[in-house]
């Protein structure tokens, strides 16, 4: 998967603090749990749920929203569907499509409306 170079040296940099303390070997995880293996995902949830708190976000919003985020961003930006389909570990870039489809046009749509109100509206 794609990451920006910033994210790429911040992993590497926190990798090598774990190999510094003698924490870590090749094949570990960046952020592992204590036992050295993956984080178990009420791990994952609790230190969601602070962030939210911290962050004074809505108690509604869903870890989950943030690939949703993500992907329409993503479109918005002009990625290219079958590419952002495998970014996002979808099978079928039809469940991408199915999904975000409303947002791929959208600036086209949008476009296309004020034209015709300008066109089509007497004052």
């Amino acid at each position: 998967m794609p990451i920006r170079p910033e994210l790429v040296t911040l992993l590497k940099s926190e990798k090598e603090k774990a190999f510094g303390k003698g924490l870590a070997k090749s094949q570990d995880f960046v952020f592992p749990a204590r036992t050295g293996g993956p984080k178990l995902h009420r791990t994952i949830q609790r230190a969601w749920e602070n962030v939210k708190s911290k962050a004074k976000l809505s108690k509604e919003l869903t870890f989950h929203d943030l690939r949703h985020a993500f992907a329409s961003v993503a479109v918005s930006a002009g990625a290219d569907p079958i590419f952002l389909s495998k970014v996002m570990g979808h099978t079928d870039p039809a469940i991408t499509m199915k999904v975000y489809t409303h947002l791929f046009d959208r600036p086209q749509r949008e476009a296309t409306f004020r034209k015709a109100m300008v066109e089509n509206v007497a004052w």
